[in-house]
């Protein structure tokens, strides 16, 4: 089986790798391609070997913060990032 593509599988089948084991989870699936009507979309990556690997996240804060980072600019969500960046390295090094 090329490893960038998928099949489906009955469940009485055998999976192509334990599905205990992270490492062959990992492994079968890095690299894989992410098909939308026969388009490719992306690639599967192994996120945790990219340190500046970003995840899009939903969360609440306060209109202050926002306001402040938004005024700071075009890049303000990656400036926001970074300051959340220095905060873990100051305050849990």
């Amino acid at each position: 089986m090329n490893k960038n593509t998928t099949t489906p599988t009955l469940a009485t089948e055998e999976p192509p790798y334990n599905p205990d084991d992270l490492d062959a989870v990992e492994g079968f699936w890095e690299g894989a391609r992410i098909e939308h009507q026969g388009k490719v979309i992306g690639v599967s990556r192994r996120i945790k070997d990219c340190e500046s690997a970003k995840v899009q996240v939903t969360l609440t804060l306060s209109l202050r913060v926002v306001d402040f980072f938004k005024n700071t600019g075009k890049d303000w969500q990656s400036q926001m990032d970074q300051a959340l960046i220095e905060y873990i390295e100051t305050h849990h090094a």
